[in-house]
């Protein structure tokens, strides 16, 4: 039984992953690569906080104008049975915004290191398919300026609508 998870720890369990590459330890965080479906290498973060909480996240730049529909993005992501484990927010860091992938363990009270390996994969195993709402969304809702500026937000919830209706029905399948 863990009773102080440690940096150290996180490391070890990110090297039993075989889909964990890059695994980079310093004094404040570990940093490791994916190579995403699309053969891109994607970085993830993970730190301690308050001695008790793990935060792995990974954060991806959005395009310039979709705000609001990387919040939509995120809110769609978030409703689908198979996000157990993780949660997707907008944020924004300085002029920049982003759309992030997070996991958390809560260690209080103990964990197992089955526990803390078993997360870190769950957190892994979720990108590609954060990835691909995310995509399929921003292409499908188009720039904020398409349904803001509209008359009304009509076109805004009917696009919301037929992209919700696409995903309920590929979480059926």
């Amino acid at each position: 039984m863990i009773e102080e998870l440690s940096l150290l720890m996180v490391e070890a369990a990110l090297k039993d992953i075989s889909s964990a590459k890059q695994i980079c330890r310093t004094e404040d965080a570990v940093t490791f690569h994916y190579k995403d479906k699309d053969d891109d290498n994607v970085t993830s973060i993970v730190t301690i906080q308050d001695d008790e909480r793990l935060f792995a996240v990974l954060m991806l730049p959005v395009p310039e104008g979709h705000f609001v529909t990387s919040m939509i993005c995120s809110n769609m992501y978030n409703i689908r049975k198979d996000a157990h484990g993780t949660f997707a927010y907008a944020t924004k860091l300085g002029d920049e915004h982003y759309v992030a992938l997070e996991a958390n363990l809560m260690s209080r009270g103990g964990i197992t290191e089955a526990a803390l390996r078993q997360t870190m994969r769950n957190f892994i195993a979720h990108i590609d398919t954060f990835e691909s709402v995310l995509i399929s969304a921003i292409r499908e809702l188009g720039p904020d300026s398409s349904f803001l500026k509209s008359s009304g937000w009509g076109s805004f919830w009917e696009a919301a609508g037929h992209f919700l209706e696409g995903v309920a029905e590929a979480s059926r399948t």
